[in-house]
Order: C-alpha cells, then sequence, then structure tokens
C-alpha cells in the first residue's frame, strides 16, 4: 500500500502536476492581455514571421535568419497560424499560441528546477515567475517577436537538469536545440556545461544546445545582423540602466510608481531595492547546495550580461538614467530588455527562499512568499495598457484591406498596418486577405 501511494506521488508530480500548471498558466496569461491587445498583430509578427510566411510558404521560413539569428519557435508559430486559421483570426491565433509557448516553458522549469528547488511552493512560484513578473504583459508576453526571452529562461534549467531516463534525455535534448535555434544568447549559460561534465545523461542537452548554436553560427556568417549607430555605454550608465529598469521592476511592476519613487528619493531608492536582493543571492552562496549556489551565480550572472548587451547594443545612446532630470523621469518607462533579467533575477531569490525553508526557517519563507505575492498580484493586469494599446486592433485594419483588395484594380498583395505603427506591416496576398 505505502508503495502504490509512493507511485502515484511520483506519478502527479512527474505528468499530472506539471499538465495542470500548464493550464493554469495559459489562462492566466491569456487574462493578463486585454481583449482588444490579443487581437492586435505586433511588429515582427506580421512585418516578417507571417510576412514571409504569405511569401515562402509552409516550413520555408523556418530556418530563415532575421537580424543575424534564427528565430525558429516564432517562425514554427506563424507557419501554424497561417495553415490553420483563416486571416481573421491571425492575430488571436498568434497571441494564442505564443501564450501556450510560454505556459509550456513555464511547466518544463517546474520540472527541470525539481533538484535545486525541492520545496513545492517556491518550485511553482519558479514556474510562474516569468508569466507573473509585473512588465511580462507591457510589451513580451502574447506574441511571437518575443518568445525567445522566455526560452533564455527555459536554457539554463535544461542545463542543470538530470534526467531520471534515456526518454527524458532524448527530449530534453531536442529542447534544448529548439531553444538554441531561437535565442542565440544561450551562449550566456554555456559556462554551465563545465557542471557535472561526465554525465552521460546531461549530454543530451549539451549536444542540443551545441547543434542549435552551430544553426545560429551558420546564419549569423550567411546573414549576419545589420550594425547600429547605437555607441557602447559608460560602465555608470548600465549600472543605472540595470537597477532603474531591472531591480525597480521586481519590486513596483509600473513605471508609473518607479518613476515617482525616483524623483523622490533619487539612488538611494535604488540602494534600498537592491539590498534585499543582495541579502538573498548572498544567503544562497553561503548556504546552499553546490549546485543551488552554481544555478544562483548563473541566474545573477544571466541577468547581468543579458541585460548589458541588449541595453548596451539597442537603446544605451538615448537613455543615460545616470543624468536623467526631473522631465525626464517623468517620461520614464520600462524597456522590454528588463523583463528577462528580472526574471533570472528574481529566480535567484526564489532559490534562497526554497533553502531557507530546508534550513528550518519555514516561518520566515512563507512570509516572504506571502510579500512576493502581494508585489506581483497589484500589477497584475497591466493598469498602464501595453505597447500594442494605442495600435487598431487586426479586426480593423483587416476589414480596410479587404475593402482595398475589392476595389477596382486592386493589387495582388496589400499591406496590413499593425502595432506599433509607423513602418510595421503584414503583407499578404489579397487571396489571403479575403478568406474567411
Amino acid at each position: 500500500m505505502v508503495e502504490e501511494k509512493s507511485k502515484i506521488r511520483r506519478l502527479f508530480s512527474v505528468t499530472a502536476l506539471p499538465l495542470l500548471l500548464f493550464v493554469v498558466f495559459a489562462v492566466l496569461s491569456w487574462l493578463r492581455i486585454p481583449p482588444l491587445v490579443r487581437n492586435t498583430m505586433w511588429a515582427e509578427d506580421g512585418l516578417i514571421f507571417l510576412t514571409q510566411r504569405a511569401a515562402s510558404g509552409s516550413f520555408v521560413t523556418w530556418l530563415l535568419p532575421y537580424q543575424g539569428y534564427l528565430h525558429l519557435v516564432p517562425r514554427i508559430v506563424a507557419d501554424t497560424v497561417a495553415t490553420v486559421l483563416p486571416a481573421s483570426q491571425y492575430a488571436n491565433g498568434m497571441t494564442a499560441l505564443s501564450v501556450l509557448v510560454a505556459a509550456g516553458v513555464g511547466s518544463l522549469v517546474f520540472v527541470c528546477s525539481k533538484r535545486i528547488v525541492p520545496w513545492l511552493p517556491a518550485r511553482i512560484l519558479m514556474a510562474s515567475i516569468a508569466l507573473l513578473i509585473p512588465t511580462a504583459p507591457i510589451e513580451v508576453l502574447g506574441n511571437a517577436a518575443n518568445l525567445h526571452w522566455y526560452l533564455l529562461w527555459l536554457a539554463p534549467w535544461l542545463m542543470m537538469a538530470r534526467p531520471g531516463s534515456r526518454l527524458t534525455a532524448w527530449l530534453l535534448g531536442v529542447t534544448a536545440a529548439i531553444v538554441a535555434l531561437t535565442e542565440i544568447q544561450v551562449i550566456i549559460f554555456l559556462p554551465l556545461m563545465a557542471w557535472r561534465f561526465r554525465d552521460r545523461r546531461m549530454w543530451f542537452v549539451r549536444v542540443g544546445l551545441l547543434l542549435g548554436l552551430l544553426g545560429q553560427l551558420i546564419a549569423t556568417v550567411v546573414a549576419p545582423r545589420a550594425s547600429g549607430t547605437t555607441s557602447l555605454p559608460s560602465v555608470v550608465s548600465v549600472v543605472w540602466a540595470y537597477l532603474t529598469q531591472v531591480v525597480l521592476a521586481v519590486w513596483t511592476g509600473s513605471s508609473q510608481l518607479a518613476a515617482q519613487a525616483m524623483l523622490v528619493g533619487g539612488f538611494p531608492v535604488l540602494v534600498l531595492a537592491v539590498l534585499p536582493i543582495v541579502a538573498a543571492v548572498a544567503y544562497a552562496l553561503v548556504r546552499g547546495t553546490p549546485e543551488q549556489r552554481v544555478m544562483t551565480i548563473a541566474l545573477v550572472a544571466g541577468s547581468l550580461v543579458s541585460f548589458a548587451a541588449s541595453f548596451g547594443l539597442n537603446v544605451a545612446s538615448a537613455r543615460d538614467y545616470s543624468r536623467f532630470a526631473s522631465a525626464d523621469w517623468l517620461m520614464f518607462y520600462f524597456l522590454r530588455y528588463s523583463v528577462l533579467p528580472s526574471i533570472l533575477l528574481g529566480g535567484a531569490g526564489i532559490i534562497a527562499l526554497s533553502i531557507m525553508h530546508s534550513r528550518g526557517l519555514r516561518v520566515i519563507s512563507w512570509l516572504l512568499i506571502a510579500v512576493t505575492l502581494l508585489v506581483v498580484i497589484p500589477p497584475f493586469f497591466p493598469g498602464e495598457g501595453t505597447a500594442r494599446s494605442a495600435s487598431a486592433p487586426w479586426f480593423v485594419e483587416l476589414e480596410v484591406a479587404r475593402q482595398a483588395c475589392l476595389a477596382p484594380g486592386a493589387p495582388t498583395r496589400y499591406a496590413i498596418p499593425v502595432a506599433p505603427g509607423r513602418q510595421w506591416a503584414a503583407t499578404l496576398p489579397c487571396s489571403t486577405i479575403l478568406s474567411r
């Protein structure tokens, strides 16, 4: 009887609970996105992925480089939507499949983090943090163009997982290859390959990642990223940006609240915000197991490196927060580049929570879980709107396109405007636009 109960409990934790979490994560993520935003096409989803799918057909674009690297999962999402759904449902379809991928990442993190985060409540929180982080729905959650951030969050957990069977090892290896073929920045976590280097089961994931990165290297050589004009920022500028965009995002989740805090308190606010995180990381490094220490270092380092690279290469010249005046802070808003670093930093803190619980500090660990939920729940729905909120929904723009395609002398293709506007548009054949 005891053995049967143990088997049932093991089966529930390995299969039923991850599937249940997948459903919960998908529903919560879908509800976080306002209805009209779900039906608004986003940037590269329309301009690149759907447009190129319409021009080239199924499967052809899966390994087509864009901006110097491969985007396998977003292209599969676009291909699936264009194959299965009518044009009227393209925007809703892109949102729904993107939400399902993000929910799947959460479930996989839950499975892969068992050894490092054994306390179940902390592990559920770890699995959900990428979906619950306050800044996620502003621009990242619910579109294919930003799925690579979620897959980058999954990468270190795949690399630290120790599969219990050869089948699981193969499945995780294939997943790792898909992750690497979508996000070139997984190279940040390559040092984790040194952990348990001789463990053969862990090599399935490593080989998958290396094969995926080989594909990324070929893509970069064949179609290199266009060089920008952004000058490299100073160290002081990056530190200020990290503290304001990443650390404040963990605590506030609101651009307006963060800006008000900086206007009232200035740099001391950043110091107060970072101190609890530093304390949590220090506790994990001192009291954790070797495996927990390695993962804590990887998450913190990944947070710092991924933000510095993204911020420095894309927007640094326009945002030197160390020199912001009062009027500048009134225009402050969280960038999409802050979401993943915030998730990684929060993950390090959750490891510390699990360690506290295992060390007998159960009341404190539960209180900190409660504090975390109090921080996450109020901004669960994006009160400030999202990057898609100001643009017309897909069904409105599609109706304009239909009328243009029905007019005398109509073109064979029509560029349908998508968020965030200006030069962004999905160019589709009129035959597709007119399909129901």
